[in-house]
């Protein structure tokens, strides 16, 4: 996580990094709230908005293969 490479000084071996992106609509859609996952938490929102999530792996470049 995170809070493990901040606090344990291990940013050398961090090779990847997972980015995730909260969308929410400006509209009401559904009849009723729609749970959605975000940052390994599900969400039961208390509007009836849509929620979009995108996520993502990247690799950090000149990382994968050096030593």
């Amino acid at each position: 996580t995170a809070t493990q490479v901040r606090t344990g000084g291990n940013w050398a071996k961090v090779r990847s990094a997972r980015v995730e992106v909260l969308m929410r609509s400006e509209k009401s859609v559904p009849t009723q709230a729609v749970r959605y996952s975000f940052d390994g938490t599900t969400t039961t929102p208390t509007d009836r908005a849509v929620y979009l999530v995108l996520s993502q792996n990247v690799a950090l470049r000149n990382t994968l293969f050096s030593t």
